[in-house]
């Protein structure tokens, strides 16, 4: 179980809605939507661990596009 505050942010399922939201705009922008992989174990080499997870990734042709992270934080509020 997590303590404090940090089950709030690590549940996932609350960043759902900007994966949806740059999946749109990467549709939008000309980009069919089977390139664009989501919602899947989508583990790619990373510079700092030998594999990374990602909450979206577009690949086309083969060529990488772009892979992205959303994350969520909480902390102290700023008055």
């Amino acid at each position: 179980a997590d303590a404090g505050l940090r089950g709030a942010v690590t549940g996932g399922a609350q960043m759902d809605g900007f994966i949806d939201l740059f999946t749109k705009i990467i549709v939008d922008a000309g980009m069919d939507e089977g390139y664009i992989f989501r919602k899947r174990q989508l583990e790619l080499p990373g510079f700092f661990r030998p594999t990374k997870e990602w909450d979206l990734v577009v690949v086309k042709d083969g060529h990488f596009i772009t892979a992205v992270e959303a994350k969520s934080q909480v902390g102290l509020k700023l008055l």
